[in-house]
């Protein structure tokens, strides 16, 4: 007889675990580091050269502790550079890596350099693939397999253990919405709906609203959206629609009810659903194919420690404010790192890849967009509204407002037709 059946399912398992840990927060971090240097230990074994991914954050920074404590030889490190200030994480990083003693590899990228990859991401990734950040993760595999095989990388730490501020809003927004009379929340939505177009035509004629989020068109949507979310899987879907507020990209597609194909995680604590949500959407969808194609371009392996079942089950099984410490995400973590790297190195504000696309837009960019994004290119292709498209590309080349995130999707798409 044969049996079809799911053998593991995270949105049960954290249903199951949801919390189970009973200790203090340095009893968690206890068990924690031991899962750690556990999961870093198996995922060094290799006949090849390994090495790690170093941003100076704490992810990848406590990677990089446990793989020195646990090498018998030098652990080398890479990191990435861009020739721009407020974008480089590599001081950060070399601070890191002289505290470690890592063999450390830091690479600066200028424009040029950068810009050369950007017409070949289509064929890197097979679909057009619209995280920005998939330009420096390649760039930096192809430096780091110069001299590795094996990289590991910290992917789903933020997910896992609440790094992300988006685990402390959506949860808020989402009891503040159950606690509306629904009749209130429709007739809201309506309201915001009626409003959203006047108010973007008005945005238009003033100079001021340079930003996209500026615009009372843009936020009367927006709020439009959130009042009409369903439950909390729709609600984090709307954070990350690039085109929430806006008309569709496809003329006639309509909108999917929701970015998630798994339902809303039945836990008790919607803080853990949201973060399950991640787990089960953006971090497969987008972080771990970024890091996947970029790496085995370059023939290089990347593992990815946090990534074992064993510490996603006991990162399910921490309360949330083991995990989240008032505005500070991923408390557990930072209690391990603390331990092997002085705070004073971390503690700072999130940055993750940056890439200076607006800038690139209107400069070295500009010839290659102007043709993927003509206007009447976009009418013999069809498929995107060439209106709408057209208009905002007009509107980021001018400098009168800007449109880099909604522009990149438009391009990679359009790149990838092309291919």
């Amino acid at each position: 007889v044969v049996t079809h059946h799911r053998y593991w399912s995270a949105a049960e398992a954290a249903c199951r675990v949801e919390n189970g840990f009973a200790g203090s927060a340095e009893d968690a971090a206890d068990r924690l580091e031991d899962l750690l240097r556990q999961s870093v230990s198996l995922r060094m074994q290799a006949d090849v050269p390994v090495g790690v991914f170093l941003s100076g954050g704490v992810d990848s920074s406590i990677t990089a502790a446990l793989m020195r404590q646990l090498s018998a030889e030098p652990v080398h490190s890479f990191t990435i550079g861009f020739d721009q200030s407020g974008l480089d994480e590599s001081p950060h990083a070399r601070a890191v890596a002289d505290q470690l003693g890592t063999i450390h590899t830091e690479v600066r990228i200028c424009d040029a350099e950068a810009l050369d990859l950007v017409p070949r991401l289509p064929q890197l990734y097979d679909e057009p693939f619209a995280d920005a950040a998939a330009l420096p993760t390649a760039l930096l595999a192809q430096v780091t397999r110069r001299q590795v095989t094996v990289a590991l990388s910290g992917d789903g730490a933020d997910e896992l253990f609440g790094g992300y501020g988006i685990y402390r809003s959506i949860p808020k927004d989402w009891h503040r919405l159950n606690a509306m009379p629904r009749r209130f929340k429709a007739a809201g939505g309506l309201g915001a709906r009626m409003l959203a177009g006047p108010a973007e035509g008005l945005a238009g004629l003033a100079a001021a609203f340079s930003r996209r989020r500026s615009h009372p068109g843009y936020r009367l949507g927006r709020a439009a959206e959130r009042l009409g979310a369903g439950s909390l899987a729709e609600l984090l879907g709307l954070h990350y629609s690039r085109w929430r507020g806006m008309p569709p990209l496809v003329p006639g597609a309509g909108r999917a009810a929701c970015l998630f194909s798994e339902p809303t995680p039945a836990t008790a604590d919607p803080a853990l659903a949201t973060m399950v949500l991640d787990a089960l959407g953006y971090l497969p969808d987008d972080l771990c194919v970024k890091t996947d194609r970029a790496t085995m371009a370059a023939s290089l392996e990347a593992r990815l420690p946090f990534l074992a079942p064993a510490l996603a089950e006991f990162a399910w099984s921490l309360p949330t404010g083991i995990k989240i410490e008032g505005d500070v995400g991923k408390a557990v973590l930072r209690r391990v790192l603390y331990r092997h790297v002085p705070r004073a190195l971390v503690d700072r504000p999130k940055m993750g890849f940056e890439v200076p696309v607006g800038r690139w837009l209107r400069g070295k960019l500009r010839d290659w967009a102007d043709d993927l994004l003509s206007e009447d290119r976009l009418r013999r292709q069809g498929l995107l509204d060439a209106k709408l498209v057209a208009g905002i590309w007009r509107e980021h080349r001018s400098g009168a407002k800007n449109w880099q995130s909604e522009l990149w999707h438009a391009l990679m798409v359009q790149a990838w037709l092309g291919a």
